[in-house]
């Protein structure tokens, strides 16, 4: 509905902005524009010093993106990596642009907001890390996307189709994965997900000289991420493990850890010290 706020919640990879651009072209704002506005900064210290003149060019900066997102749709990208001043200014501008009745002198936003995030936060919250305000303005209506780690039946039809468009986009010879390629990707634990997937795909397809994936054209990096769960990092290390036939400094090196950190995690998941 024109003037909602809809926030997207969502592992890394599990394609949070492709989602907002397809709800914008398959609904009634496809005619209006979509504005995409990354809150990630580009600053090498991540941080602005917000002094009245800042704070005043970033509201107005704000106020011209819903005017030109007018009836259309505007997407902020990884809401959480805004400054906290940024987000207080956000909280108020929302509140201001999306109001039934909208402040004299200013115009009422007929578009859809959409709020994308990776992180939690409701702890972010309570770390004091993330506006209170703006936190009850996007969470009116929550959309999570899950990872497809939790959906292993998805992953062939998945993969199948990724492979296809990979074939069709690069003008190349129909490539398929054979039964144990299947089986290899749905063992893996995908912290990056669709797009890391799709990254596993393109690579395969690359590298191997057959009409049929095999397993060993496809290479798997183990890689813990906050997101997964006690189990799946318990998989992952295992992964890592076994393929360094129980090398620990490989798998540490895999794994983008300490060789203590392996340690104390192998400790945590109650993993044998002579695992491989």
């Amino acid at each position: 509905t024109p003037g909602e706020v809809v926030l997207i919640k969502g592992a890394p990879g599990t394609g949070k902005y492709c989602l907002s651009q397809l709800a914008h072209s398959k609904s009634s704002r496809s005619a209006y524009r979509f504005l995409f506005a990354n809150c990630n900064s580009d600053d090498e210290d991540g941080h602005v010093i917000w002094g009245k003149a800042e704070k005043d060019s970033f509201r107005n900066n704000l106020k011209s993106m819903f005017s030109e997102a007018e009836k259309g749709t505007l997407y902020f990208h990884e809401i959480e990596k805004l400054d906290y001043e940024a987000q207080e200014i956000l909280a108020d501008v929302l509140l201001s642009s999306l109001a039934t009745r909208a402040p004299k002198g200013e115009r009422r936003f007929n578009g859809l907001v959409i709020c994308s995030t990776s992180s939690i936060l409701e702890n972010r919250v309570s770390d004091k890390t993330f506006s209170e305000n703006l936190y009850r303005i996007i969470t009116r209506h929550v959309m999570n996307i899950p990872s497809i780690t939790d959906f292993k039946s998805d992953i062939e039809p998945m993969a199948t189709e990724l492979l296809d468009i990979f074939c069709v986009i690069n003008d190349r010879a129909h490539i398929s994965l054979s039964k144990e390629s299947y089986k290899k990707l749905a063992g893996h634990v995908w912290s990056w997900n669709i797009r890391e997937l799709f990254h596993v795909l393109r690579h395969a397809a690359t590298v191997t000289t057959r009409k049929k994936i095999k397993p060993d054209d496809i290479v798997l990096t183990p890689n813990i991420d906050k997101f997964d769960t006690d189990h799946d990092k318990a998989r992952l290390i295992k992964q890592a493990l076994r393929e360094s036939r129980g090398n620990k400094a490989k798998a540490a090196s895999t794994l983008r850890v300490s060789r203590k950190t392996l340690y104390k995690w192998m400790e945590l998941y109650n993993i044998p010290m002579k695992y491989r």
